[in-house]
């Protein structure tokens, strides 16, 4: 995969993977292949604060883990290989479409730190004018010389300059101050067993409520989360709109099938992000489930049609997979 082996030593400089603390970093190294393909190490963690609450012996991975990962690796190609400045923080990155599967279910052996690697491919290039704007990646995933998952990611960028003229244009149509004034994030009555956690601070979720066809919920948008909020930003972002599907489908099937919420995995997830979603706007999910007759195991294996809306407008839809451990 390369022209040599990347290498899992320690991980690259937090600044090409837009990220504030050292601990968040998972890339481990990087190698170009040709002009649009790059190998990239990575290493997944056995414990940590957020993607692996639960003991991970013997376990299989957490998508959303593998794909924080490949989001880190889109930053990496799109700096060193397309020419896109690190210096000065002056872009902006957008989310716009994630397509992700677990390919290898069986548990990893975490006995040991697990290496990946990581092989990514551009298969489609968008330009403003003579300036790269946006890449769909491709990403292979392996460990232990084995297939974990396929994921890919589309993302554009925008000068930081006319990213704050676009903010300041969608939150006066939105009847939003100009100037964000960051709120209280939502109070939640969840137990973190509810939607297949331990730590309460990791619950994203508040009003959740389960009708026969549609079970509804808000997020719960805490920017002192040291992981889902490592630095600053204007908006709720990709990360924590995926957080908030997951659990919301996590309780849903766990409701609806007795299954303990521990024990459902998200093996899935394809997702359309469309609009901006504000902080001090009530963001409503809504997740469409089968009719009241329909045998409630049906749920595990099949999509779960998640929306994100503010105001009526949709701001992401994800198609969810799932399964018991």
């Amino acid at each position: 995969m390369g022209a040599r082996t990347v290498g899992h030593r320690q991980t690259i400089t937090r600044e090409l993977v837009h990220k504030w603390s050292i601990d968040e970093v998972f890339i481990t190294d990087f190698e170009p292949i040709s002009e649009d393909r790059m190998a990239l190490g990575a290493q997944l963690p056995r414990a940590h604060g957020f993607y692996c609450e639960y003991p991970l012996q013997n376990r299989q991975p957490d998508l959303a883990l593998l794909v924080e990962i490949c989001r880190q690796a889109c930053f990496v190609v799109a700096h060193q290989q397309f020419g896109v400045p690190v210096e000065g923080n002056n872009y902006q990155f957008l989310f716009q479409e994630l397509d992700a599967e677990l390919v290898n279910k069986r548990p990893l052996d975490t006995t040991r730190p697990v290496n990946a690697v990581v092989d990514s491919t551009v298969e489609r290039v968008w330009k403003r004018g003579n300036m790269v704007s946006g890449l769909l990646w491709r990403f292979v995933m392996q460990a232990n010389e084995e297939k974990l998952a396929v994921i890919r990611i589309r993302m554009t960028w925008i000068e930081r300059t006319k990213w704050r003229e676009m903010r300041e244009f969608m939150r006066r149509g939105r009847s939003l101050p100009s100037e964000l004034k960051m709120p209280d994030p939502p109070t939640t009555s969840l137990t973190p067993q509810e939607v297949g956690r331990v730590n309460p601070e990791n619950i994203v979720l508040a009003d959740l409520s389960y009708g026969d066809e549609v079970s509804t919920a808000t997020i719960r948008a805490d920017i002192g989360h040291p992981v889902l909020f490592d630095h600053p930003i204007d908006h709720i972002y990709g990360m924590v709109q995926l957080e908030a599907a997951r659990q919301l489908a996590v309780a849903t099937i766990s409701r609806r099938t007795g299954t303990p919420a521990s024990e459902i995995r998200m093996t899935a997830c394809a997702t359309s992000f469309t609009s901006v979603a504000e902080f001090d706007l009530p963001t409503e999910l809504r997740a469409r489930v089968g009719s009241a007759d329909d045998p409630a195991k049906k749920h595990l294996g099949t999509p779960l049609t998640i929306e994100v809306s503010q105001q009526g407008r949709v701001a992401s839809r994800f198609d969810l997979h799932a399964r018991m451990d």
